[in-house]
């Protein structure tokens, strides 16, 4: 049994059994400290640190800024949204990963991208996310075209 399709409502989405265990495995990488041993220097032990550190706090505090600058939010608040966005990416790249081995091809297409956005997202996130991404691309090309244009 794969997936297990469910819908609630607008949202329908496919639960993946093992993608908990899978995050739980990575929570469990994250919050183990490393030890230092006193014969190494402290620039290698906090350089490697820093290594094994994949966090989005910054990214969500700047949005947050923009979005609203008198709101205020907690550490653990901000540790749950870091840990959610990581978890997300997480599923992302299994689905792009699934997608490429399907389709025999070297590289992925937006399209891929899209796909895969769609099946880890619920419904009304995927669509919005999906339409920045199409604008994003749109004015990517339009620079790059623009960039050729007055080169020649």
């Amino acid at each position: 049994m794969p997936g297990v399709s469910t819908s609630t409502g607008k949202n329908t989405f496919i639960r993946l059994p093992r993608s908990a265990e899978r995050f739980k495995k990575m929570m469990n990488l994250v919050s183990e400290k490393i030890v230092i041993k006193p014969e190494e220097s402290q620039s290698k032990a906090r350089r490697r640190n820093v290594l094994l550190q994949h966090s989005f706090k910054t990214f969500v505090l700047r949005v947050k800024r923009r979005v609203a600058p008198r709101m205020a939010i907690g550490s653990l608040t901000l540790k749950e949204l870091d840990n959610f966005i990581v978890h997300m990416i997480d599923l992302l790249e299994d689905e792009l990963y699934t997608i490429h081995r399907l389709n025999n091809r070297k590289t992925l297409s937006f399209r891929d991208m899209e796909i895969a956005v769609k099946l880890c997202f619920p419904q009304r996130l995927a669509d919005s996310s999906t339409k920045f991404g199409r604008q994003a691309l749109r004015s990517y090309f339009k620079k790059i075209i623009h960039a050729k244009k007055s080169v020649f």
